[in-house]
């Protein structure tokens, strides 16, 4: 999938995405959709902490979060998954990236403080 079609899925459809990556990797087979969405949110829930590290210090965010602008959604998931792809996730980068781009950096890089 290209970042277009990624990007056309509703954050459900994309935990379900990382829970099938997830269960191929690790040869755990086939499950319900409403399972791989738990093991995609588990695994965000896991990951978190890494991911805010990663994105939320660097450049990418703080010209998000300070600029009140509306931001190509392709271009955004792009900077952010080249941030993220040289970590050891397990998962695509793209992918990740969609999600949080969907779900608001503003979320991940503000969510320690609420």
């Amino acid at each position: 999938m290209d970042i277009k079609e990624i990007a056309s899925l509703n954050s459900n459809e994309i935990y379900e995405l990382i829970g099938r990556e997830l269960s191929e990797s690790m040869e755990l087979g086939e499950t319900e959709p409403e399972e791989y969405q738990d093991r995609g949110k588990r695994w965000i829930k896991k990951y978190k902490d890494q991911l805010q590290k990663t994105i939320c210090g660097g450049f990418v965010a703080e010209t998000i979060l300070n600029e009140k602008r509306q931001w190509d959604q392709v271009l955004l998931i792009a900077s952010i998954t080249d941030l993220i792809a040289t970590l050891s996730i397990g998962v695509s980068p793209v992918v990740i990236a969609t999600l949080l781009v969907k779900e608001g950096i503003e979320q991940l890089c503000h969510s320690d403080t609420e």
